[in-house]
């Protein structure tokens, strides 16, 4: 996940950088978030988590998963 995390953080940056653009913290959250959930529901089976559930119960939804 810290994959996820840190790329979603890194093209912003470049961004900023390169193109003189804004960064909106709060997006790259929940683009970290959406990505990951991706991620997960596609990598270990029976996990049909809503966004909204995984977004608000993060730690919890993580610890659920075997």
């Amino acid at each position: 996940m810290w994959v996820i995390i840190m790329w979603e953080i890194w093209k912003p940056r470049n961004r900023v950088v390169f193109n003189n653009r804004v960064v909106d913290d709060e997006e790259i959250l929940s683009l970290a978030q959406l990505k990951a959930l991706s991620w997960t529901k596609f990598r270990c089976q029976g996990v049909n988590y809503s966004f909204s559930n995984w977004y608000l119960c993060l730690a919890l939804c993580l610890g659920s998963i075997t």
